[in-house]
Parts: structure tokens; C-alpha cells; sequence
């Protein structure tokens, strides 16, 4: 299968899996992370359509006196800019529909020390099948990034490999309704 044909199999694969009892498990399983707990700045995606909602983890890094800043995506050319948050009113739908600040705050990317990576499915090595556009491979390749990166899928979208190119960045940890594990490379 080419990597269109794995985005629109595992798209729906995850609009069968979402539900808020599946969500909730993996907000919790990353509050109770020590990912979660070493972090102090923690940039994550504001969720949409059937991903794992993030909205609650949002509410729960402010909650819990983190710093949070979410990405502001740039589609001329499929950059995003991290920028802070400071209260769950501050956000507007902005580009694709998805939320993000009225104001924009940047953030340096060398500061943030968590990231939570969307995609429509993740393999145990940590590659994921995104939207296609390359938006977190190019900001995660930056030199000044240094963060820890984990991401959230549910557990009919996490398989033992995926398609991947030399550019593809892999998360180092995948949260689903079922457990955290680390990605591991392979043998």
C-alpha cells in the first residue's frame, strides 16, 4: 500500500475507534507519564475530527502550572510555529479548522520540553502515517529541537510498521487507550 492508502484505511480504522471512554484513557495514561511530570513547557496539537482529544490534556497542563503552547500552522509553506497559551479562551479555529491562539505568542522550540505528535497511525518504532503535508517532521528535524515526543493513537492504529521516508521523525513514546510504550527501534 502506498501512504495515501494507509492514511484513508487507518482513517477509518480511527473514526470506528473514537469515543470519549478512549480518549480519557490516554489522557490519563500521559498526566500519570514521568514524560508528562519531567516536562515543565509542553507544546501539543489541539485535536479534530476523530483524533485523541487533547482539549482535556490542554486544560490539565494549565491546570497543573505548565507552560503550554500549541503549533500555529503556516500553510504557504507547511511550517507551524509554536506559540503559548494561557487560558483554553484564547483559542479561535485558525488554519484547517483546527484551534489556535487569537494572539500569537512564539515560543522558542529549544524551550519546549514535551511534544505530543498527531497522526492517523503509529508503529512500534515510533513512525506514524500523519496527513501528508510534513508539518511535525519539519519542525521536530530542527536543531533546536530537543524535546521528548510522544504520540496518541488508538489501539486498532497501532501496528508493528509503517512505511517511512529518510525524512520521517519518529516519536519516542505512543500512548493508547491500552498502555504507554516506548518506540523501539528495530533489531
Amino acid at each position: 500500500m502506498t501512504k495515501a492508502q494507509y492514511r484513508s484505511h487507518f482513517k477509518a480504522l480511527r473514526d470506528r475507534a473514537a469515543n470519549e471512554q478512549a480518549s480519557a484513557a490516554i489522557c490519563r495514561l500521559l498526566l500519570a507519564s514521568p514524560v508528562y511530570h519531567a516536562a515543565s513547557r509542553i507544546m501539543t496539537y489541539l485535536s479534530f475530527g476523530s483524533e485523541p482529544d487533547t482539549l482535556a490534556l490542554a486544560r490539565m497542563v494549565l491546570s497543573d502550572g505548565k507552560a503550554l503552547c500549541v503549533p500555529v500552522c503556516n500553510p504557504a509553506d507547511c511550517t507551524m510555529t509554536p506559540c503559548a497559551v494561557y487560558g483554553m479562551d484564547e483559542l479561535q479555529p485558525g488554519h484547517y479548522g483546527i484551534l489556535e491562539p487569537a494572539a500569537l505568542h512564539p515560543v522558542p522550540p529549544g524551550s519546549i520540553d514535551l511534544v505530543v505528535v498527531p497522526g492517523i497511525a503509529f508503529d512500534r518504532m515510533g513512525h506514524r502515517i500523519g496527513y501528508g503535508k510534513g508539518y511535525y517532521d519539519r519542525f521536530l528535524s530542527q536543531t533546536a529541537v530537543t524535546a521528548d515526543t510522544v504520540g496518541l493513537c488508538f489501539d486498532p492504529c497501532l501496528v508493528d510498521a509503517l512505511p517511512h521516508d529518510a525524512y520521517d521523525i519518529p516519536v519516542r513514546h505512543i500512548i493508547t487507550p491500552s498502555g504507554m510504550l516506548d518506540s523501539q527501534e528495530p533489531s
